[in-house]
């Protein structure tokens, strides 16, 4: 019986300039593979050439039971170039799309002809009760999170949403699976090739509702993993080599208990890495990133934060419903400056309702945050 399932990630229309570690097929291909089936990741964006990411795909074909594409916006015609070819070398290989934009537009994405299933929300489970059913010719009428079209009435199906999980519940990440790609064979050969490190996810979801978020869109509730399963992640990519990671999480800085618990265990453990994680510019205050907490987050590998701060107009930060202020923005900035951490920060200009004078106070702030700190 074939087991065999082709995860791909699409490329953008931009070329990426480092080694590119498509995470959400890397969590559903962990998932799947704990379920014993043969699991191959093939992201475009790490080809040379697209007629070798084209060569390997064919060579794999004739023995795939289904393939996977996750998909963004900024994806879709790599993305429909793949399900074209697809469908036209094996008909009968049901194609499944996932990832950011079938999650949002299930339906527009199910009535393309190059696409049979599309997987939104949360992917691990639907897309292992999708295969199980495929596999079994079983119907997926109660597949929860899954889309499809209907042979009988010749219409879009959309399921019902699946409830967000427990992300203890999840098996570990199994790196192997990006070895091949490069014929790279250890995780410290990957974090060489990455732009910021090896990427872990250790909450998902976002305890804030900004506006134009998918997480206010989807409502992804805020979930964490327990920190003794992060320390433990952490500890095996250390003693794998790795010298870099970035918690890829919509906001690790989110609670300060669990973070002092992280930090804590990095500290006992005498684990030795630089790191990088996100954090909201209005954190920076007596009770939460004090500058003692600060130098703590700084002294275990803390090199660079990255924040979100959209604009320098207050008025758009209400539209956004950032819960932020300009004067937050560079409180942020002074305060790492002075903690010798470096920072990402983040600006919109463009938005709906947006008038001149607030794109100019966006640029404004930035030339204060230039003033305050010449490291961001």
């Amino acid at each position: 019986m074939k087991k065999l399932i082709v995860l791909i990630n699409p490329d953008f229309k931009e070329k990426l300039h480092h080694f590119n570690i498509p995470m959400g097929l890397l969590h559903i291909g962990s998932f799947l593979s704990y379920y014993n089936f043969d699991v191959i990741i093939l992201d475009v964006n790490n080809f040379e050439r697209i007629k070798d990411f084209y060569t390997i795909l064919k060579q794999n074909l004739h023995n795939t039971l289904c393939i996977g594409l996750s998909v963004m916006s900024s994806q879709i015609p790599g993305a429909l170039c793949i399900s074209r070819y697809i469908k036209q070398q094996y008909s009968a290989i049901p194609v499944i799309w996932g990832g950011v934009h079938p999650s949002l537009y299930p339906e527009q994405t199910i009535s393309s002809k190059f696409v049979d299933f599309v997987v939104f929300g949360e992917g691990e489970k639907t897309a292992l009760e999708l295969i199980n059913a495929l596999q079994n010719n079983s119907c997926y009428k109660n597949i929860e999170g899954l889309a499809y079209l209907d042979n009988n009435i010749n219409k879009p199906v959309v399921n019902r949403k699946r409830k967000h999980y427990d992300m203890n519940s999840l098996p570990l990440i199994k790196w192997s699976l990006l070895y091949h790609i490069k014929k790279i064979n250890n995780m410290a050969k990957v974090e060489r090739l990455t732009a910021a490190g090896i990427p872990i996810q250790t909450s998902r979801g976002c305890p804030y509702r900004c506006t134009f978020c998918i997480n206010s869109v989807l409502n992804q509730k805020y979930r964490n993993k327990k920190v003794e399963l992060v320390l433990n992640e952490l500890e095996d990519l250390v003693a794998a080599g790795v010298r870099r990671i970035f918690f890829r999480d919509e906001l690790f800085f989110a609670n300060k208990q669990r973070l002092l618990k992280i930090i804590e265990g990095i500290e006992q453990r005498n684990l030795v890495f630089k790191w990088f994680g996100n954090v909201r510019s209005d954190y920076f205050r007596k009770n939460l990133l004090n500058e003692e907490l600060l130098k703590r987050v700084k002294k275990t590998g803390c090199a660079t934060v990255g924040i979100g701060a959209e604009s320098g107009s207050q008025s758009i930060l209400k539209l956004l419903n950032k819960q932020i202020t300009p004067n937050d923005i560079l409180k942020a900035a002074k305060s790492l400056d002075q903690a010798g951490i470096k920072i990402n920060f983040s600006f919109m200009i463009g938005l709906p309702g947006e008038k001149q004078e607030d794109m100019k106070k966006t640029l404004r702030i930035i030339r204060k945050i230039s003033q305050v700190n010449k490291n961001f």
